[in-house]
């Protein structure tokens, strides 16, 4: 296997009709590291990435801009901002919410990877 380079730069943004506003795009997908998958998120001011889990998958978020509130499966939150780590180990609810005034940009690293 050779070297792969993930470049945000060249990311596919991609909305889903069930998270009106917010974008995804992969980094890295599954055929490109067995290992892991990584994607991007851009969640804008006052949206929210709503709760939810991975069965088989763990998730850590690197927060590279902005701020929010992570909400965990017991309905705690918890204020997060640039340049902090997030992780929610498989089957743990969890979510996000904008509540600054940017966007809040997200990496999501999903092991082991994401079907």
């Amino acid at each position: 296997m050779n070297v792969t380079v993930g470049k945000m730069n060249e990311v596919k943004w991609e909305s889903r009709p069930d998270m009106v506003g917010l974008s995804f795009g992969y980094l890295m997908k599954p055929e490109q590291n067995p290992d892991l998958t990584v994607r991007a998120a851009i969640i804008p001011p006052g949206r929210t990435l709503p709760v939810h889990s991975h069965d088989a998958s763990s998730e850590t978020f690197y927060v590279l801009q902005g701020k929010g509130v992570l909400t965990c499966d017991t309905d705690e939150e918890i204020p997060t901002q640039a340049g902090e780590v997030i992780y929610a180990p498989p089957g743990v609810p969890h979510g996000m919410r904008n509540t600054g005034d940017e966007d809040l940009r997200l990496l999501a690293i999903f092991s082991p990877p994401l079907p």
